[in-house]
């Protein structure tokens, strides 16, 4: 299900207990698998996943390694996907796609203000279930084999089956990644950042932090108003 606009991440983000359904609504399915590993655990996005292919996996480091651009092919018949032909680089009538990670200007004029998400390789290694599901995918496909929308479609009925308590959005599940790398590096908010693919010094990071600071203080009891 597609984010509504100003409906913040987080909302759209599953608990502990939603994420574990999730996992095991995926089931053996590759696909919904590799869904799941890369938003939930390596928090990428939608587009990311869509644009995949197994050139970018370099096992013998363990990493994800994303391109700062790539032809896009991935509409119907093999042509440019909406999105591309919308915010896509154009160079010399071909038309890349690009993660989010800088500023650019389509042809058309429209601007794509867009953030650091690519700057670091992803660790897939650093989760079993990230690791086991990037090594099946690689065996099975040279690229991603559905679309945007698609991945949309296999997200809700994975969240149907699950029977979880919210809404689930791909950008809810890239939330809930970052908040569990917070507790993997304890509140270390640019090892954090190395890990997302943020700039340093992210503002995203720093209110992430926040977060992470408040639940630590509700768990441990911990008493920190000033007034």
């Amino acid at each position: 299900m597609t984010r509504t606009k100003n409906t913040k991440a987080k909302n759209c983000a599953p608990d502990v207990e939603d994420a574990n359904k999730l996992k095991v609504a995926a089931g053996g399915d590759i696909i919904n698998a590799f869904i799941i590993a890369c938003t939930m655990y390596l928090a990428m996005d939608k587009g990311m996943i869509a644009h995949w292919r197994k050139e970018w996996i370099k096992p013998w480091e363990g990493k994800i390694y994303i391109p700062d651009k790539q032809v896009c092919d991935i509409g119907h018949g093999g042509s440019t996907c909406s999105y591309c032909k919308k915010y896509g680089l154009k160079e010399n009538g071909v038309i890349f796609w690009h993660p989010k990670g800088r500023t650019v200007e389509a042809e058309s004029g429209l601007k794509s203000f867009i953030t650091h998400r690519n700057t670091q390789p992803r660790e897939y290694r650093l989760f079993p279930y990230t690791q086991e599901t990037v090594e099946r995918m690689v065996a099975a496909y040279a690229r991603f084999p559905l679309s945007n929308r698609e991945i949309n479609r296999r997200l809700d009925a994975m969240a149907t089956k699950a029977k979880v308590k919210r809404r689930i959005t791909p950008h809810g599940l890239r939330s809930f990644a970052i908040d569990n790398a917070f507790e993997i590096f304890q509140g270390d908010a640019e090892k954090v950042s190395r890990f997302v693919g943020w700039a340093p010094g992210s503002d995203m990071a720093k209110e992430y932090r926040n977060d992470w600071n408040y639940q630590k203080a509700l768990n441990e009891g911990v008493k920190r108003s000033l007034i």
